[in-house]
């Protein structure tokens, strides 16, 4: 699996053209193995049954905070938080780490806890 580096315009682009709107999304970082100073960073679309991820690519640590702004500024509700990436796996959990609402842990397949 060879995962990409993007930038935030690469990562707002992917989301614009792969997500809607009308659904929250979560920007999970995570991962260890990639570029120097970068993050395996993952766009989940929050919806269903379970989260769809809508890109996933490397991002430089530094660039994560704006890319949740850049999408909140495109009309997304964007929660920021982790994921359990290593260099070549996909996740099997992600969690938000904000104050923008409800802890939220997430498995591949659903909804894992959801509290106030």
């Amino acid at each position: 699996m060879s995962v990409a580096v993007l930038d935030t315009d690469g990562f707002v682009r992917a989301v614009r053209d792969g997500g809607s709107r009308d659904v929250p999304v979560l920007v999970a970082a995570g991962g260890f193995g990639g570029p120097a100073e970068h993050d395996r960073v993952g766009v989940l679309a929050l919806r269903g049954p379970g989260p769809t991820v809508i890109v996933d690519a490397w991002l430089a640590t530094r660039s994560i905070a704006p890319l949740v702004d850049a999408l909140r500024s495109e009309g997304f509700a964007a929660r920021e938080g982790g994921w359990d990436t290593m260099y070549a796996t996909g996740y099997q959990h992600a969690w938000t780490s904000d104050r923008r609402g409800p802890v939220r842990g997430l498995v591949a397949r659903g909804s894992l806890v959801h509290r106030r």
